[in-house]
């Protein structure tokens, strides 16, 4: 009796990540009021650069999940074959 793993799922699941990390890149084109001297206006700004800061990471940590996801899927194919090949003996 083998596990069975759906590497069809696995593989599909780990597209929707990638897929989906392409989106959360860093925006670097917004207008600046450089004249303004509002001090809400640099801080706007800031939090502005701080969040493209935290998705650019976010993107980054989701196609590294992707790539754990797909190895993670190959590791319990192989792991089958392992005890299947023991059983079978």
């Amino acid at each position: 009796m083998n596990v069975k793993v759906n590497s069809t799922t696995v593989g599909n699941n780990s597209k929707a990540i990638k897929n989906s990390s392409k989106y959360l890149c860093a925006q670097s084109e917004y207008s600046k009021d450089e004249k303004s001297t509002v001090t809400c206006n640099k801080k706007l700004q800031s939090a502005f650069e701080k969040s493209q800061k935290l998705i650019d990471k976010l993107g980054e940590n989701m196609t590294l999940e992707e790539n754990n996801i797909k190895n993670l899927g190959i590791a319990f194919q192989d792991i089958d074959k392992a005890i299947a090949a023991r059983i079978d003996g």
